[in-house]
């Protein structure tokens, strides 16, 4: 039996063509904005709401791990935004 594949479209290969140029520049502005605020200790003073997020959760730990479930919440909450974006 032979199988045929459908021929992907003109936009779905601008598409593809778009995000795998784009994709290291994402990846690379992320990072130098993390090193960035990490670098220069911006996190407490400037991300004061992302802070107090994790400290709405309370002061309780995962079981078995070091994280507060603030911090579990707001690791998985941000990908799953980027990814409906």
């Amino acid at each position: 039996m032979d199988l045929q594949l459908a021929k992907p479209s003109a936009a779905d290969q601008l598409a593809y063509g778009v995000g795998v140029f784009n994709l290291p520049w994402i990846y690379t502005l992320l990072i130098v904005g993390g090193s960035f605020i990490a670098n220069h200790h911006l996190g407490a003073n400037h991300l004061k709401w992302f802070y107090q997020f994790v400290q709405w959760w309370g002061n309780t730990k995962y079981s078995d791990t070091p994280f507060k479930f603030g911090e579990l919440i707001s690791m998985k909450l941000i990908p799953v935004a980027g990814d409906l974006v």
